[in-house]
Formats: structure tokens, C-alpha cells, sequence
């Protein structure tokens, strides 16, 4: 008698300070009844798309770590790991409905890798997502613990002080010659409405804010590294790199 095969259970960690747990945010979309919904409209509307290219970019190699901040209900965790399969992944977001979503579709991901075309459960040794509670201008992480960090769509949610405070934070958790991948939209600035008066986001980016983001944390070789066309506008793909130890030196000379 054969027993139906379970996902596999994915961890989902709350590193918020009791401070943070009172904290406001913007959920993945306004109304949170309407979360379910968005990922049927993003590949409706080749937000997919956008984010595979996205793990494309970021040159990712195998076992390296990677930090998804603001990764929602896991799109681009996803994609990396189907295109990375011995990744390390690690998605945080604030929202935590967002992030059982993600752990749900991941799960049943993962049922799909074991199953393959066999269809006889294979063991898995140890999970490559695991999923954090957490804020972007506050990373829950050590330093130089990631070889990566990537973003897809959620720095132009941020006000202009926690991004600059994500682009530090970022750094922090770079490994010496680790890289950040960030995709957003070029002259963002329209997304003020999800925002209250006091609390709007950064100036609009055009093609250098995220650049001058990036410069200005302390990272090396900023530079939009591709565009894209899509309805919501122009889509920049952003890259640079944490200085390495020959780079500090120099840096400090």
C-alpha cells in the first residue's frame, strides 16, 4: 500500500524585536484578503518573468547564500532555486501571512523535486529555504553571512531613510566580494499612494538613484546592468559589489 507523499515542512522564523512586532509595513498588496490573488495577476502580467531574470543576473553559483529581502510569498526565492537548485536561500519579509504563503509553495516545490518523473519519493537531506519575519533596514543576520543578497520590487516600498539603511545593512551581510542584484522600477515614484504624507518613499530613482543608493553604502561598481520594458513602465536591474580584501586596503589607504 502505497502512503501520498507529504511536502516537506518549511521553516519560518520571527527575528523581530518586540519593538519591530508593533511595527507598521506595506504588505504585499493593500488589502491582504487580496494577497492569494497577486501571484495569479503577476503571471498574468510577466512579473515572473521580470523576477527570473532576476536570479538570472545574479550570477549565482553553487551552494552560495542567498538573502531575498522583501521576498513575499516567495516568487523569486523560487526562481532561484529552480534555476540554482544547490542554493542556499533565505527570504525575509514582514508580512508573515506573505511568508506562509511562500512556505506552502515552496513546500509543494520541493514535493516536485523529490517525486521527479519517477514518482517515488526520493530523501531529502537538508531543506535549501528556510523563511524570516524580519525588516529590510534591520537584516536579523550576521555579518559576512550571505554571498548574495537580492531584491525584486520592494526597495521603492521603503521611505528614503530605511533605504539607506537596507543598502548598509546589505553590505553588512555580504561576504568580502559579495554581490547585491536589485530590479525595480525607474522612476518609482508613483507607488506615494500606498504611503501616508510623512512616511513616502525616496525620490524616484530614474536609472542612477539606486546606483547613488548603492555608491553611497559602500558598495563597488554600482551600475544598472540591463532594462526592461513592461506596462508599469520602465524595469532597471541594478548590480554591485561589496568591496573585497584587496579592495579595503585600497579603500582605507
Amino acid at each position: 500500500m502505497f502512503r501520498r507523499a507529504r511536502p516537506p515542512q518549511v521553516p519560518i522564523t520571527d527575528a523581530r524585536t518586540p519593538e519591530e512586532a508593533a511595527r507598521d509595513y506595506m504588505p504585499a498588496a493593500e488589502r491582504r484578503w487580496l494577497n492569494p490573488l497577486r501571484l495569479l495577476r503577476h503571471r498574468w502580467d510577466g512579473i515572473h518573468r521580470l523576477r527570473s531574470r532576476t536570479a538570472e543576473l545574479a550570477g549565482i553559483e553553487p551552494g552560495q547564500r542567498v538573502l531575498d529581502v522583501g521576498c513575499g510569498a516567495g516568487e523569486l526565492c523560487l526562481q532561484i532555486l529552480t534555476q540554482h537548485p544547490d542554493a542556499k536561500v533565505t527570504g525575509l519579509d514582514p508580512d508573515a501571512d506573505a511568508l506562509r504563503r511562500a512556505a506552502r509553495r515552496a513546500g509543494r516545490w520541493m514535493l516536485r523535486r523529490r517525486l521527479g518523473r519517477s514518482g517515488n519519493p526520493a530523501p531529502v537531506r537538508s531543506l535549501p529555504l528556510q523563511l524570516v519575519v524580519g525588516f529590510a533596514d534591520r537584516l536579523p543576520c550576521e555579518p559576512a553571512s550571505f554571498d548574495h543578497v537580492v531584491s525584486s520590487f520592494a526597495v521603492h516600498h521603503l521611505p528614503a531613510e530605511q533605504q539607506q539603511r537596507f543598502a548598509r545593512e546589505a553590505l553588512r551581510v555580504l561576504s568580502p566580494g559579495g554581490r547585491i542584484t536589485l530590479a525595480d522600477m525607474a522612476g518609482h515614484g508613483h507607488s506615494g499612494e500606498h504611503h501616508h504624507d510623512s512616511d513616502r518613499p525616496a525620490k524616484q530613482h530614474g536609472d542612477g538613484g539606486l546606483v547613488q543608493l548603492l555608491t553611497e553604502a559602500g558598495f563597488l561598481h554600482a551600475a544598472v546592468i540591463e532594462e526592461a520594458s513592461h506596462r508599469v513602465g520602465r524595469i532597471v536591474y541594478v548590480q554591485a559589489s561589496a568591496p573585497g580584501p584587496g579592495e579595503q586596503r585600497l579603500a582605507g589607504a
